[in-house]
């Protein structure tokens, strides 16, 4: 897990934030995947060749109260079990 500091304080979904976490990691974005609960945040990482994967309803934004966003093409997969996913790529290999 990185956060902003590792980043540079740059947060995401500033293209520097993915970068720099990719550089300090020595992670190939084509064999990773992203894991996040907000779609805007998956763009980036889908444009560098990772696998994305949405993570609860999708909402835009920290607001609890802010309806659902715009879900895009850079969305490859989504779930509201992340456990049983996880444990379905296992099952699955």
């Amino acid at each position: 897990m990185y956060g902003v500091e590792e980043t540079g304080f740059h947060p995401k979904p500033g293209p520097e934030a993915y970068d720099a976490v990719i550089e300090q990691a020595g992670i190939d974005p084509a064999r990773a995947a992203f894991f996040e609960d907000d779609p805007r945040n998956l763009a980036v990482p889908h444009q560098l060749g990772m696998r994305t994967v949405l993570v609860g309803p999708g909402r835009d934004g920290p607001n609890a109260l802010a309806g659902p966003g715009t879900i895009g093409n850079h969305v490859q997969h989504r779930t509201g079990d992340l456990t049983g996913f996880l444990q379905g790529i296992m099952t699955a290999r």
